[in-house]
């Protein structure tokens, strides 16, 4: 996870706000800058029962 640069995590309207933080903060590296995180409550996802969707980008230098 040293590489990821962003987080968008999509909420369903209803869902447990600080669980879906909680799920993306889980994964973020203390010991650097963290990444930007983008959160949006949305109507609904593309998978029919899902609440929380998570996206990571990642940038490798060369």
């Amino acid at each position: 996870m040293a590489d990821v640069v962003s987080w968008s995590i999509l909420i369903v309207d209803g869902a447990d706000v600080a669980a879906a933080y909680g799920a993306a903060a889980a994964d973020l590296d203390l010991e650097r800058d963290p990444p930007l995180v983008t959160a949006a409550i949305v109507a609904g996802l593309g998978v029919p029962g899902a609440l929380i969707e998570l996206t990571a980008t990642a940038a490798l230098l060369r």
